[in-house]
């Protein structure tokens, strides 16, 4: 993979973090969000790399406890799902 396609690959991946946030955060009981974290899941899975594998198997694990969560720790959750984003738009900065 080039270097332009992986940029892209991880800015795609951080709007979809960035969507399943907003999306828990507005309406914690629908699915948007798993349908956001399950497509950055499968971006990651194309990008080769160490950090990526791990960051996909930290997104997989959100995703389990997003729906399990208490509807007052939603605005925790949304902020670990956009820390996340955000480092994983760092990671084509090698």
């Amino acid at each position: 993979m080039s270097g332009k396609e992986l940029k892209i690959n991880l800015l795609n991946c951080y709007s979809d973090l960035q969507r399943a946030a907003i999306a828990f955060y507005l309406n914690p009981r629908g699915n948007n969000h798993q349908v956001f974290l399950s497509h950055a899941c499968q971006i990651l899975k194309k990008v080769s790399g160490r950090k990526a594998k791990v960051f996909g198997k930290l997104i997989a694990l959100l995703a389990k406890k997003v729906d399990l969560a208490p509807e007052n720790q939603k605005i925790n959750f949304a902020d670990k799902i956009l820390t996340t984003g955000i480092l994983i738009k760092g990671l084509d900065k090698r």
